[in-house]
This record gives structure tokens, sequence and C-alpha cells, in this order.
């Protein structure tokens, strides 16, 4: 499976919908369906014991909350300006940034 998220893009995890687990049964520090985050880690993905290459999505949200999704539940909401930083490096490789930056990356 090949997807089009890099690390720096800003993208949406999609809602609940029919067939996830009950809302009630997952605990709120858990429940990742609809929160929007910055891509900072790309991963792969394990599904039933089948491994899916690069499609371990790893998001930070606005409350500092981690997200670890499957690339193809993911919605891209806006692209990161510079993507040149390969799909197996993460955020922390990049260089410093600015508060203000950071505060403007969610809206």
């Amino acid at each position: 499976m090949t997807h089009d998220i890099k690390v720096g893009d800003l993208v949406r995890y999609r809602d609940w919908q029919e067939g996830d687990e009950q809302i009630a049964s997952v605990p709120e520090s858990r429940r990742g369906w609809g929160r929007t985050g910055v891509v900072i880690g790309i991963e792969d993905w394990t599904q039933n014991q089948r491994r899916h290459p690069n499609c371990g999505i790893l998001i930070l949200d606005s409350n500092s909350d981690f997200t670890l999704a499957k690339a193809s539940e993911l919605e891209i909401i806006e692209r990161a300006e510079n993507n040149d930083l390969g799909s197996k490096t993460a955020l922390w490789g990049m260089p410093p940034v600015d508060f203000v930056t950071v505060a403007n990356m969610f809206p």
C-alpha cells in the first residue's frame, strides 16, 4: 500500500464508524477518531499479523496527545511546505522551529 502522507503534513483521522470498537469501550486516552494533528513519524503498521510498510502514521494534536493511525484512515488537510524529510524520518530530526510557527500549525 502506498500513500502520499509526509512528516509535517496536517492530517485528520476519520470519524468513528459502524464496525469500530464501541466508543465507551475505548479509554479516552486511546480515542483518536476525528483528531487533527501534525505528522511527526512514519513507521510500519501491523494488523492481523500482516505488516504494511510505512503505513503507521504518528500524529501530534493541539492537546499534545499522540495518535497512531493507519495511513488509509487519514485525510491530508494541509501539506507541509518542506517535505524533504524522507518517509522514515521523524519530526524530531528537523531543525528547531520557533513557538509562533508551531502555534500557527493548528487553526
